[in-house]
């Protein structure tokens, strides 16, 4: 029994072209696709030193689907058997892979080799190979690619924030010198945040509370200063710079970019609110419940692990 793959591989001796398994390129966001009738080839964008991912739609369920590629141009090129493909010789090929019952698949993500730099085209078409009593191949559309540089991270929403780049580490006590709900020590991936570089200081926090007071969402007893209506928790307790003085929040002298202290979560949590809304951003966190939504684009507080990469510095170990 002849196997797909050898039957394809016939196609292409021609051009004496090995299989290759390893791909060319890279991938993002939205996909770019290139139309034609029948099975379709698309891809998503490509930057160097990123991922490939190619998605097939509108194909025979069950096919094999060999992508082919060319870095020297667009075809036609007529391989044996009478196929004719958009692509000029050289061609190669990736590893082929099964469509889905639908007759739809993806290959990849696949890494990008070093060796495809910034502004290399590759032009791609899809085979696909039906095999019933004879072999039948059908060429998709070919989708021309040009290797782009990988976008950077987003402009933070404000200049005194820091961008920390995602990536994987080990939470925990490793030095077993902490308590024993630091154990065990386990791998977390994050994706990428902005953090603060600097502590939310007491010129900042005043800044919120007189707002606060002004709004009537904060009332003074003493010195604590609690939520007025919906949980009715404390915010914070005045002391180390900040005071009340009957009718509003002082700072003491020389303290105004000292860090602010003695808030309850909830202070840090309004404080976040705040802060969102002055910069025109949704709150995350629903000041009843206190439930952060973590899908809102507003200031929240790190997560613990956020917290423990940041302080690290990215590390993988401490």
């Amino acid at each position: 029994m002849v196997s797909t793959r050898s039957l394809l591989r016939s196609l292409l001796s021609a051009m004496n072209n090995a299989l290759l398994t390893s791909i060319v390129f890279s991938l993002a966001a939205s996909p770019a696709v290139a139309f034609a009738q029948g099975t379709t080839l698309s891809i998503d964008p490509v930057y160097a030193g990123g991922d490939a991912t190619f998605h097939i739609d509108s194909g025979t369920p069950k096919s094999w689907l060999f992508m082919c590629y060319s870095m020297s141009g667009p075809g036609p090129t007529t391989l044996p058997r009478g196929l004719v493909l958009d692509l000029s010789i050289p061609i190669k090929q990736l590893a082929p892979f099964q469509l889905d019952g639908v007759g739809a698949g993806q290959l990849g993500p696949i890494p990008v080799p070093a060796s495809i730099g910034i502004g290399t085209q590759v032009w791609f078409q899809g085979v696909e190979v039906i095999l019933n009593w004879n072999l039948i191949a059908i060429a998709t559309n070919m989708v021309p690619i040009i290797v782009e540089q990988m976008p950077g991270p987003p402009p933070p929403p404000r200049p005194d924030m820091v961008h920390i780049q995602g990536g994987t580490f080990d939470m925990g006590d490793s030095a077993n010198v902490g308590f024993s709900d630091e154990l065990p020590v386990h791998s977390v991936t994050l994706d990428s945040f902005y953090m603060d570089a600097y502590e939310v200081t007491n010129q900042k926090y005043s800044d919120y509370l007189n707002s606060a007071y002004a709004q009537g969402t904060v009332t003074v007893s003493g010195t604590s200063v609690y939520q007025v209506g919906g949980s009715g928790n404390e915010i914070c307790y005045l002391s180390s710079g900040l005071s009340w003085n009957g009718s509003s929040f002082v700072i003491d002298a020389g303290k105004a970019n000292h860090p602010a202290v003695y808030m309850t979560r909830y202070g840090a949590c309004h404080y976040a609110n705040w802060q969102s809304r002055e910069d025109s951003l949704t709150p995350c966190y629903d000041q009843t419940t206190w439930a952060c939504d973590f899908l809102a684009d507003g200031y929240r507080l790190p997560t613990e692990a956020e917290w423990e990469y940041a302080t690290r510095g990215g590390a993988y170990t401490p």
